[in-house]
């Protein structure tokens, strides 16, 4: 089966289980526990938004993706600049997109076998080829990882909007959702050393409920650009420039609070 194939016949199961729950209460109070559990795990585990150093989570700003931003990966994590609070507004959304992914992860444990626990930590670690060993070291935390078709699966899940939906079903994460995809590729590196499986991320559409399936297979050369990226704001002694308004239809700072935690010390001096 190609990988269009994968997508289709899994959105199908979990769209089939969804369906069959309303005719059992027991399964649904026992995929609703699940999601909790999957929750509270979740909460425990959120990460200090770059404080702590570089991380997967953040791979798309590394490797300066459409709608990401590396300066504002070295200020929060070379100049350790303080972030400005998200708005309630904002917190709220992250709040509903956490419930719903985590009543996906539930769905996912009824229907297939997972492979270790969800919601994984996991290390990448980059040797420079120098006798110094590591020099790139990117910590993350994995959704889950399945068996599906005789394969490992590595699973991302994100909640998106409509818009942000049809434009992943349309031109694919790497197009449209450059973040999502260099995390994700950072994962598959990470966990799928030796090629063995391949990825799968699920984008879950929180205006109008629709889900799509998305398999990917590793490419080494977009995890390079991420490593290379953070190599440069490791070496840099200035900020990056600004990201260029004119080639990004999602220019990250007309997000301010609710996307770009730096905004005001970034602008302060207008260079």
């Amino acid at each position: 089966m190609t990988n269009y194939e994968l997508g289709k016949k899994m959105e199908a199961e979990i769209m089939a289980l969804i369906k069959s729950i309303q005719y059992d209460p027991f399964l649904a109070a026992k995929v609703e526990r699940e999601a909790a559990g999957y929750l509270l795990d979740h909460a425990d585990q959120i990460e200090d938004r770059g404080r702590d150093g570089y991380r997967m989570s953040s791979a798309g700003d590394y490797a300066d993706a459409q709608g990401s931003c590396n300066r504002r990966a070295y200020m929060v994590v070379e100049e350790r600049v303080e972030q400005e609070p998200l708005d309630g507004r904002v917190l709220l959304n992250f709040s509903y997109g956490d419930m719903i992914e985590a009543l996906i992860l539930a769905y996912l444990k009824q229907l297939y076998r997972f492979v270790g626990e969800p919601n994984h930590k996991v290390l990448l670690n980059v040797n420079s080829g120098s006798e110094g060993g590591v020099d790139v070291s990117l910590p993350g935390t994995v959704d889950c990882i399945i068996q599906y078709e005789g394969k490992k699966r590595v699973v991302e899940i994100k909640s998106v909007n409509s818009r942000a939906f049809f434009e992943i079903k349309k031109s694919g994460s790497r197009v449209s959702r450059a973040s999502t995809h260099y995390q994700h590729q950072c994962y598959l590196q990470a966990m799928l050393p030796e090629g063995e499986g391949g990825g799968i991320i699920i984008s879950i559409n929180k205006d109008m409920g629709y889900i799509y399936c998305e398999f990917v297979d590793l490419d080494p050369t977009e995890v390079l650009t991420v490593v290379n990226g953070v190599r440069y704001l490791q070496g840099s002694e200035t900020r990056p420039p600004r990201p260029d308004r004119n080639k990004s239809d999602r220019f990250p700072c007309t997000w301010k609070t609710g996307r770009c935690g730096v905004y005001e010390e970034c602008w302060k001096d207008g260079v």
